[in-house]
């Protein structure tokens, strides 16, 4: 992989499959906004691991990566937006997995340059237990007032932007605080889960595929389908196949109730996103 220099300030790794677009608005991540105003094709913007960022793609396949130096973006956001990994491989290995069936292959061929973000796991852990019952424009909010309340502000030529909270941060703050934020229940869980990563029982950096799942599951009011969703979007368990009303309906109509996310494969989470996302289009195309 070959990173380029863009002339802007920023830099470009040539990968014409990558999709900004559905990579940015499937459900994994809340603090990146479409930008309306840029010059390229298409351009998300936000804050991921205390940096404001612009990711962007232009008409020649080029993603271009702006608000970090180049070691740093070699180091983290190649990373981070899974430039780094064999998609034609995997969505050839999901397809095998699936036997074939025509609606995974359609669901790839569709939104096949989806990819799976590396996020920060504290982020991570917090926007999900924000996510249960909720719908992706008020997570969204939750998200930002927390940040604007306990994160550190940074500050950019489009405006103050706000890292999200630390684990300390957070956990200082009282459960009575953080409900009058309107975080209802989940409140109680947020403190709860900051005091247990402040306080060192759970060691993030430790979570692997292997333990994260028991580890979250002892988190307050965190159940399967949560630790599913922090296990793939910041573990990098890909295995992990997040089982939501969408999928049960995608299991039900389109795979005749015989799919069993427990034997989806090895990159069942990759293959649960694209058929999350091609069902969701389908839906809101009205076919």
């Amino acid at each position: 992989m070959q990173i380029n220099d863009n002339g802007a300030g920023g830099f470009y790794i040539y990968a014409p499959d990558y999709d900004i677009e559905r990579t940015f608005t499937c459900g994994q991540c809340f603090r990146f906004s479409k930008a309306h105003d840029s010059e390229y094709k298409c351009e998300y913007r936000g804050v991921a691991y205390g940096r404001f960022m612009r990711f962007a793609s232009d008409a020649d396949g080029n993603v271009h990566i702006f608000g970090a130096p180049r070691d740093e973006v070699e180091g983290v956001w190649i990373h981070y937006l899974s430039l780094d990994r064999d998609y034609d491989a995997i969505k050839k290995q999901v397809l095998c997995d699936f036997g074939g069936h025509p609606f995974m292959k359609s669901a790839i061929e569709q939104t096949g340059g989806l990819r799976i973000l590396a996020q920060e796991r504290f982020e991570t852990l917090c926007s999900f237990i924000i996510s249960q019952n909720n719908n992706i424009p008020r997570i969204t909010k939750l998200i930002e007032t927390l940040s604007e309340k306990y994160g550190e502000a940074i500050e950019t030529e489009y405006g103050t932007k706000y890292a999200f909270p630390t684990p300390a941060s957070l956990a200082a703050v009282s459960e009575e605080e953080l409900m009058s934020l309107k975080l209802g229940y989940r409140a109680k869980y947020i403190a709860d889960a900051a005091k247990r990563v402040s306080d060192g029982v759970l060691v993030l950096e430790k979570l692997n595929a292997q333990n994260a799942r028991e580890e979250l599951l002892k988190v307050l009011g965190i159940g399967e389908k949560v630790a599913c969703c922090i296990r793939l979007f910041s573990v990098e368990d890909f295995s992990s196949f997040p089982v939501d009303v969408w999928v049960k309906r995608i299991i039900a109509s389109r795979f005749d109730g015989k799919l069993d996310p427990a034997k989806a494969g090895a990159y069942g989470g990759v293959a649960q996103q694209y058929l999350f996302c091609y069902e969701r289009e389908l839906v809101q195309a009205g076919a």
